[in-house]
């Protein structure tokens, strides 16, 4: 039953390695490598997963594909019954897989015990499956997949050469499964960032090279939206008033053209834009270019945007929760730290006036502030901000 890993392994096919790689990228990773290995491995079904199932937690996350199509529906009533039900009987989940290990049902139970086995009579053989193989890889980081493939009785078992194939994918799928953690990191990182800017009401669009929008924050979407003044056309930022654009053109222009001759010298020019409401103070930086990572589709700059008349967005739990205040005392709190009167945030929320100043003195005696804008500057200030759905 014991497994061991060959002296040499047969060398990986190029096509092979192309779907490693490009399936870092696909919107469900690696689902043209499964659908092409569970072909040639001559399986019927074929899974790749990134946490094992655990009573109590949400199903993992899980690719998938069966015969005969190419179907990648994670929610197929033969993955579902499985993570919800019978994977606490599968001999392999209860099996200490070692990254680097490949092994099938044979590797680890008897196949007597196995055929009678709840797991096999009641999962697997309604689903026309008998034979099993398994393989589990790891990046540096500790970030752990694991590759799983089914046959039927008619195919036979997953045979010593098929094994020794998957050994041979080893080097590739962990150097991807690495690429693979390091971008989600990295997208979860300017995600936090970009969330922690829209819920301080600042807008962030960055450009490239060609003056171009490579992304923008639900602030800045928000601000574009609410504001005439202010369009996105062709994938770039303009204004619909002449004057106003011919400014912004001009000084996005002399940040970019700053940031292609002085790669490690932050550029920066500022203009206000006059709106209806008030204004939108406009920041445009150049963005240092790495010595790695050059073209024009890089980012080269950077538009902040804040508009003065946007109240930030906040959460009344979280409000409640920071300074002891009731959900009608968090409630009215938010709408006096966005600037409205106490009969204007009486006229909004739908209450009686003399209850939201009743409200109000409770809402100064537990924050410890005695008027309303050094209530704005505490609220506004504070971590509640940050923890606003959007």
């Amino acid at each position: 039953m014991g497994n061991s890993k060959p002296v040499a392994t047969p060398a990986v096919q190029a096509d092979v390695v192309a779907l490693i790689y490009k399936g870092i990228l696909e919107e469900k990773p690696w689902s043209s490598l499964l659908n092409h290995l569970r072909l040639r491995f001559r399986a019927s079904y074929a899974a790749i997963n990134f946490r094992m199932p655990q009573d109590g937690l949400p199903r993992p996350y899980l690719v998938n594909t069966l015969e005969p199509d190419a179907d990648f529906d994670a929610d197929d009533p033969m993955t579902r019954s499985y993570l919800d039900e019978f994977f606490v009987m599968d001999p392999m989940y209860n099996y200490d897989l070692e990254p680097g290990r490949v092994v099938t049902f044979d590797d680890i139970v008897d196949r007597e015990q196995f055929v009678s086995s709840e797991f096999y009579r009641r999962y697997l053989r309604p689903f026309g499956l008998l034979y099993g193989m398994k393989m589990c890889f790891q990046e540096p980081g500790g970030l752990k997949a694991w590759l799983m493939f089914s046959r039927g009785e008619s195919t036979g078992n997953f045979e010593p050469a098929i094994k020794q194939q998957c050994i041979a994918l080893l080097p590739h799928l962990e150097l991807a499964l690495e690429i693979y953690s390091r971008l989600k990191l990295g997208e979860t990182k300017q995600m936090i960032y970009s969330t922690s800017m829209s819920q301080l009401v600042i807008g962030t669009i960055i450009l490239d090279g060609k003056g171009d929008i490579i992304d923008l924050n639900q602030a800045a979407t928000r601000m574009i939206a609410g504001h005439e003044i202010l369009r996105i056309r062709d994938d770039k930022l303009v204004s619909t008033v002449a004057r106003v654009n011919r400014e912004l053109t001009d000084k996005l222009a002399e940040v970019l053209q700053a940031g292609r001759l002085h790669e490690r010298v932050f550029c920066s020019r500022t203009m206000a834009i006059e709106t209806a409401k008030g204004h939108i103070g406009v920041l445009i930086k150049s963005i240092p270019r790495s010595d790695w990572y050059e073209g024009s589709s890089a980012p080269h700059a950077i538009v902040y945007l804040r508009d003065p008349t946007a109240a930030p967005v906040t959460s009344e739990a979280l409000m409640g929760e920071l300074f002891s205040l009731s959900p009608a005392e968090a409630r009215i709190a938010i709408q006096l730290a966005a600037g409205r009167t106490i009969a204007g945030a009486a006229e909004f929320l739908g209450l009686n006036e003399s209850t939201v100043r009743t409200q109000t003195k409770r809402i100064f005696s537990k924050t410890g502030v005695g008027r309303q804008g050094e209530l704005i500057i505490l609220i506004n200030q504070s971590v509640a901000q940050l923890g606003a759905d959007q």
